[in-house]
C-alpha cells in the first residue's frame, strides 16, 4: 500500500515549486482565506516544506488560525499529528472477526478524503487552466510587483503603454490589464513610498545602538529652523536614536554645529569626508591651469 497521507493536509493546499518540481510547497488555506491564493503563494510565511512537523509548527504559531476555530478545536486539530494511523492500519488488518464486507469497505475508505465541516475545501484552482480577472486584492498586488519590476530594471513608467508589452501579457495572462503610466507615477508610486518610508522607521527603530544623520546643510533656505532640531525632533516621535550627524564643513554652518552640539551633548558631529576630498581637489586644479583646462573641457 501506498503512504498514508498525514491528518494537517485537509488544511494545506499543495503548490508548484520551481526551484526542486520534485518536492512541492504547502500553502495554509487560512492564508489563502486571508490575502487570496495569488498572493499566499508568493509570501514566504504562508509557503512551508511538504512535512507533517511543518505543518504543525505553522498551525501552532499562525493567529489567524487560532482565530478561526476556538480553542478546544485547536487543541485537536494540533494532536492529529500524535496519531499512528499506520498502527491503526496494522490492527484493523489483524482483527480476525472483521466481515469480507467490512474489510471490502476499508479498502475503498483508505482513498477517500475525509473532509471536515468546518474547512472550506479548494480544488485545484481554475487559474491553472484558464484566465480570470483578478479581485481587488490581486488587482493592487499586481500593481506592486510590476512597479517593482519597472524600478528594478530601470525602465520608464511608459513601458506599461508600450504596444509590445500589451502583447507579451495578453499572451500569458489574457485577464490582466496593465496599469497606465500615469497610475504607476501617481498612486501606486506614493503607495509604495509610503511602505518605504514606513519600512525604513521600522529598521532605524530596531536599531538600538542608534543611526547616523547625513545632510549637507544645517538650516533650511530661510534660516529659520535647523534641519538638526528638527530631525532630532521627528526622531523623537518615532523613537528613533539618532546618534552620529554627518554634514558638510562650511563656515557658515559652523555656529548650527556649536548650538546643536550644546543642545545634544550625547551625539556625536562627523564632518563629511567626501565635502573635506572635493575642497581638496578643487585647491588643485586652482593652482594648476593645465587642470583647470582639462576640468573645464571635461565638463
Amino acid at each position: 500500500m501506498g503512504k498514508q497521507p498525514h491528518p494537517f493536509h485537509l488544511y494545506f493546499e499543495l503548490v508548484s515549486n520551481l526551484n526542486n518540481k520534485t518536492n512541492k510547497y504547502a500553502v495554509c488555506l487560512c492564508c489563502i482565506e486571508e490575502y487570496t491564493r495569488n498572493i499566499a503563494i508568493t509570501k514566504k510565511e504562508c509557503c512551508i516544506f511538504n512535512k507533517a512537523k511543518y505543518y504543525h509548527d505553522h498551525l501552532a504559531s499562525y493567529e489567524n488560525f487560532k482565530e478561526r476555530y476556538d480553542e478546544k478545536k485547536c487543541a485537536e486539530i494540533l494532536s492529529l499529528g500524535n496519531n499512528n494511523h499506520d498502527d491503526n492500519y496494522k490492527s484493523n488488518k489483524s482483527t480476525k472477526t472483521t466481515s469480507e464486507d467490512e474489510i471490502e469497505v476499508q479498502e475503498i475508505n483508505k482513498y477517500v478524503k475525509v473532509i471536515p465541516t468546518q474547512v472550506v475545501v479548494r480544488q485545484a484552482p481554475i487559474t491553472n487552466y484558464v484566465s480570470r480577472p483578478l479581485s481587488t486584492k490581486d488587482d493592487s498586488h499586481f500593481r506592486q510587483l510590476f512597479f517593482n519590476m519597472i524600478i528594478s530594471n530601470g525602465l520608464p513608467f511608459s513601458f506599461a503603454e508600450n504596444p509590445e508589452t500589451h502583447e507579451l501579457f495578453k499572451f500569458c495572462i489574457p485577464a490582466v490589464k496593465l496599469p497606465l503610466a500615469k497610475t504607476l507615477s501617481g498612486s501606486v508610486l506614493k503607495n509604495a513610498s509610503k511602505n518605504l518610508v514606513e519600512e525604513n522607521i521600522s529598521i532605524a527603530q530596531k536599531n538600538l545602538g542608534g543611526v547616523t544623520a547625513i545632510f549637507d546643510r544645517w538650516t533650511n533656505v530661510q534660516s529659520e529652523h535647523l534641519f538638526g532640531i528638527d530631525i532630532m525632533e521627528e526622531a523623537h516621535n518615532h523613537k528613533i536614536n539618532i546618534k552620529y550627524f554627518v554634514s558638510d564643513s562650511a563656515k557658515k554652518y559652523t555656529a548650527a554645529k556649536c548650538q546643536m552640539r550644546v543642545e545634544y551633548k550625547d551625539k556625536i558631529f562627523l564632518p563629511c569626508i567626501a565635502y573635506q576630498m572635493n575642497l581638496v581637489f578643487g585647491d588643485i586644479f586652482k593652482e594648476s591651469k593645465k587642470y583647470k583646462d582639462v576640468s573645464t573641457k571635461a565638463i
